[in-house]
C-alpha cells in the first residue's frame, strides 16, 4: 500500500470508530535472495559442561525462481568407521530433526540480515559418525554451513511487493 492508502485507512480509524491512532513513519521491508549456487562445510565441537558436542554438515545451496518459495532438503552420506565388523548404525532422528531446524533457523535472515527467499538449501553429506554426533552440535553446523554457503554465494535485494 502506498502512503496515501495508509492516510485514508487511518482516518476512517479516526472518524467512523473514533479510534485515536498514532501513526509512525512508513518502513519498507526489504528481502534478499541468493545471487549464485555455492557450497560450504562445518565442524562444531565444543566441550560443554563435561560433555561433548559434535557436529559436523557439508551443504549446498542454490537460487530458486521468485515466488517458488523456499526448499530444504536432506540427504545423508554414512561415515566408515572401522569397528571390528561392527554394523554402523542408521542416523538417529533426533540428529536428522536437529539437522532441519538448524537449516530453518539460519534460513530466517541472509548475510545483509534481512529475510532470505526463493532458495533451495540442500544438506547433500551430512556426515554422522556414530556415538559421536548429538543434536545440539548437528543443529550448529548445520546453521554454520548454510551461513558460510549464502556469504559465498552472494545476495542482491528484492523490490517490496
Amino acid at each position: 500500500m502506498g502512503e496515501l492508502h495508509l492516510d485514508i485507512v487511518v482516518d476512517r480509524l479516526r472518524r467512523e470508530y473514533g479510534v485515536d491512532a498514532h501513526v509512525g513513519r512508513p518502513q519498507v521491508v526489504y528481502r534478499e535472495t541468493l545471487a549464485k549456487a555455492a557450497e560450504a562445510e562445518a565442524r562444531f565441537e565444543r566441550e560443554i559442561e563435561d560433555e561433548k558436542v559434535f557436529g559436523q554438515a557439508r551443504v549446498r545451496v542454490a537460487p530458486r525462481p521468485r515466488g517458488s518459495g523456499n526448499q530444504v532438503s536432506l540427504a545423508v552420506t554414512k561415515v566408515r568407521v572401522a569397528v571390528r565388523c561392527a554394523r554402523i548404525p542408521d542416523t538417529p532422528r533426533a540428529i536428522l530433526d536437529a539437522a532441519l531446524e538448524g537449516a530453518t533457523e539460519a534460513m530466517r535472515s541472509g548475510p545483509r540480515g534481512l529475510s532470505l527467499r526463493g532458495h533451495r538449501r540442500v544438506c547433500h553429506r551430512h556426515r554422522v559418525p556414530p556415538r559421536r554426533s548429538t543434536p545440539a552440535g548437528q543443529r550448529a553446523a548445520v546453521g554454520e554451513a548454510l551461513r558460510l554457503a549464502s556469504r559465498e554465494a552472494g545476495t542482491r535485494l528484492l523490490d517490496p511487493s
